[in-house]
């Protein structure tokens, strides 16, 4: 009797090749519309594991610890408080079940990639051909990995089922990295990528621009030059793989996941920075790449320690305003909070992200505190710091005559939908260009939907 966030990939699969969202959870609450982002019930994802190998070359324990050292990670979240002390600020936990009742192939993935079988599975496509089949033959030596939360509970607020994918084939014979010990860096920096999905983590897209030059400037493989220097930066869940070191969580990705799962630390010791976007017509502009980095520091520590979020993520579609929050602000410390567009190489459909089409067309700005400072920062943790209203002059996709609205705010396009993850080489060539992570949006199947709500209200 649960609700279908995604009905599995061999109902209905669209590959769209230019996909990210930034700064937000993966899925919302759509059955309340409360505005909060969904979790893992108890704060614990209980998952099962792929017995088979991870590839011709890698066996299933290996994959085993690879798995695990990624899940650590996740679950390690700690963030330096005011004193410069290291606090614990997630209580995420994950819990090993045991292996699933066989070695998942082409001809029984079905269940584990969707909502019937009941368990959340991180399997491993030894041959590529679960990801051939999904994703088409083109794609066997291209996609490394598939992620997303399944399901959620009829109260609209937790995780109850998710699935994680890794394609073991593109780990042989150089098709991933010429070098051995390359591909499993890479392969082990998507586990960490695509687990954050699981947990219910979008996409992030701080320090945007050094990311562009690190792609323009290194190859995925050799990590020369400046690229190498200014990987630091680029967070775990950006929508592209261009260093090494987003195999370790930036502070984006540990301020995301802390305040999904917040410890009581979290929210005693750091403070919170909040306010909305609006466009000329006073309408909240839904949409906009919101990033807070502090301002007392040279660009090395600053660019290090930024957060960011989405303009009215937390609601689907055109509902809700466009309020974004800030987390983890140490207290004492000025911040600079300022906007920006979305990628529009990562701009697509997403059934958890704030709208269809995301605006564009308008310059990054500064957002000015309540009393019109360029900077601002909050006495001690746990207070809140409200910035004023932030105007931009540009389109809003959800004032338009063709936004699908109903009139109501509402965009009903994205009501029951969810997207998944997944990790390829942009352009379908390996050694060419970085690997993107490319979304795919799965659609619920309505009939089946229906049926469950009968059960549960029979």
């Amino acid at each position: 009797m649960k609700k279908i966030l995604a009905a599995g990939f061999s109902l209905f699969i669209f590959f769209l090749q230019t996909h990210s969202y930034a700064g937000g959870p993966f899925a919302v609450d759509v059955i309340n519309d409360s505005g909060v982002a969904l979790r893992w019930k108890n704060d614990t994802m209980n998952w099962y594991l792929d017995p088979g190998r991870v590839s011709n070359s890698v066996e299933n324990s290996t994959g085993k610890d690879w798995v695990n050292e990624a899940l650590d990670t996740w679950r390690d979240i700690t963030i330096p408080n005011a004193e410069g002390e290291p606090v614990k600020t997630s209580t995420f936990k994950s819990h090993y079940e045991g292996n699933l009742p066989a070695d998942v192939t082409s001809q029984n993935s079905h269940p584990y990639l969707s909502a019937s079988s009941g368990v959340s599975s991180i399997i491993f496509d030894e041959d590529g051909d679960i990801t051939a089949k999904l994703l088409g033959a083109s794609n066997r030596a291209t996609v490394v990995g598939l992620s997303a939360p399944l399901l959620s509970d009829y109260s609209g607020l937790y995780i109850t089922k998710g699935f994680a994918l890794f394609n073991g084939y593109v780990l042989d014979d150089g098709k991933l990295a010429p070098e051995s010990d390359v591909a499993k860096k890479l392969f082990k920096a998507t586990i960490l990528h695509e687990i954050g999905h699981m947990i219910n983590l979008d996409h992030s897209q701080v320090n945007d621009s050094i990311a562009q030059e690190c792609g323009r400037e290194g190859t995925l493989y050799t990590r020369g030059g400046e690229c190498g220097e200014k990987g630091k930066y680029i967070p775990t869940m950006y929508p592209e793989l261009l260093t090494f070191t987003q195999g370790a969580l930036s502070m984006d990705d540990r301020v995301t996941v802390s305040w999904i799962y917040p410890s009581t630390e979290f929210q005693s010791d750091f403070c919170l920075i909040t306010g909305e976007i609006f466009d000329a017509d006073g309408k909240p502009l839904k949409g906009v790449n919101v990033i807070a980095s502090r301002a007392d520091v040279e660009e090395d520590i600053a660019r290090t320690d930024s957060r960011s979020f989405v303009s009215g993520v937390l609601h689907s579609g055109c509902k809700g305003g466009a309020k974004y929050y800030l987390y983890g602000i140490l207290p004492g410390v000025p911040y600079q909070v300022s906007y920006e567009p979305i990628n529009s190489a990562y701009t697509g459909t997403s059934g958890f992200e704030p709208n269809i089409v995301k605006p564009s067309g308008f310059e990054a700005g500064i957002i000015t505190s309540s009393s019109g400072a360029s900077t601002v920062k909050c006495s001690k943790g746990g207070n809140t710091i409200e910035m004023a209203s932030a105007t931009i002059d540009t389109p809003n996709p959800c004032a338009s005559e063709n936004d699908d609205s109903n009139g109501d705010g509402s965009n009903p396009a994205s009501a029951e939908s969810s997207t998944s993850c997944s990790f390829s080489t942009a352009g379908g060539a390996v050694g060419t260009a970085a690997f993107l992570f490319i979304s795919i949006i799965t659609a619920m199947l309505a009939s089946d939907f229906v049926r469950r709500r009968r059960e549960k209200n029979a």
